[in-house]
């Protein structure tokens, strides 16, 4: 019954796109589980991974079966990994976080590495790079035939963005607007900046100064960064746009830093009432759409046609994380912690 109610209730909420709720989790989460609330989804194939607030991860098939879950005494908003054959997802040891590397047929535990992760790795022949906290911060690379570190390169706070991964160099960020070029070996680009004597790489000669790069590699900074970055806008490139997701509009940049829209964010939504400081966020990029969880929305916005294709109104259920499948949408509910799927209109 519970099911017919949802489904009905959304369809009322939308007055274009008839949605219906296909799958809800069975948890039950505790007063205490729902006071500190971190939550994260991601899918992979016929893989759905929740890391709830009961401190577990839940593998869901896309038939809405549970396949495992397993507990890893840690829930967090930075969601699991999947790695090859393995899923990568923080969890807690006694009382520290590292990340434990399970099976992705069954969740059992393969290896507990010595370091948690922070941003989405990127695999280049057989090694894994990305940023994680491991004496205080650091980017990395880990080989994955080999299973074990190669190197590690102190970057402090830097480990919160991820890194720009170029050809033939690793950008990675020096906490703030500072970033280090290096090579898949770790080592600087330039050699001659190594200082045994800095204590903090922002303090290196031959860091680099800007805010972002742009999806064709222009380096962003002064007041055109600070136009674009306004409200401390989300960021998202894809090959041949770049994405500012501010409180109030939407800019997109093409080539050569050309403005191509600007878009204000509450023409979207003439009859409802427009929160510019609700949780917002950039679910997906590509050439010719954006995805955006906006004032309890998921909106497709479709850049190369100027049209906006999606508007689904989830505001009964407070979208904490949104993903995006072939045919579904996932969501996480911040009411109610539990994980749902609507049918994509």
């Amino acid at each position: 019954m519970k099911h017919l109610f949802v489904s009905l209730s959304l369809l009322f909420v939308l007055p274009v796109f008839s949605q219906e709720i296909v799958f809800t989790s069975a948890q039950t989460f505790s007063k205490e589980d729902m006071n500190s609330f971190y939550s994260s989804v991601a899918i992979n194939a016929d893989l759905v991974l929740f890391n709830a607030n009961d401190f577990k991860l839940y593998a869901y098939r896309k038939d809405g079966t549970l396949a495992w879950e397993t507990s890893i005494n840690r829930k967090s908003n930075i969601p699991p990994f999947f790695v090859d054959n393995s899923i990568w997802v923080n969890g807690n040891e006694n009382r520290n976080t590292y990340i434990r590397v399970l099976s992705r047929s069954d969740g059992t535990l393969k290896k507990t590495t010595s370091f948690e992760m922070w941003t989405t790795p990127m695999i280049r022949n057989g090694v894994l790079y990305s940023t994680g906290i491991s004496k205080g911060g650091c980017v990395f690379a880990y080989d994955l035939r080999a299973d074990s570190l190669i190197w590690e390169r102190f970057i402090a706070h830097g480990i919160s963005q991820k890194p720009y991964y170029q050809s033939g160099k690793i950008i990675a960020n020096a906490e703030g607007d500072n970033w280090l070029e290096l090579d898949y070996e770790g080592r600087l680009i330039d050699p001659q900046c190594e200082d045994s004597t800095v204590s903090f790489p922002s303090e290196l000669k031959c860091v680099k100064t800007f805010d972002l790069l742009t999806h064709d590699g222009i380096p962003v900074s002064g007041k055109k960064a600070e136009r674009l970055m306004a409200n401390d806008a989300i960021t998202r490139n894809s090959t041949s746009h770049t994405f500012f997701l501010q409180n109030d509009k939407l800019i997109i940049l093409g080539n050569k830093l050309r403005e191509k829209a600007s878009i204000r964010l509450d023409a979207w939504f003439k009859d409802k009432e427009f929160d510019e400081y609700a949780i917002k966020s950039i679910i997906e990029t590509n050439d010719e759409k954006i995805w955006l969880l906006l004032n309890n929305h998921v909106i497709s916005y479709n850049h190369k046609a100027k049209k906006l294709e999606t508007q689904l109104d989830l505001s009964n259920w407070e979208p904490h994380q949104v993903v995006i499948d072939e045919d579904r949408i996932w969501f996480i509910s911040k009411k109610d912690g539990l994980l749902y799927a609507v049918r994509r209109g």
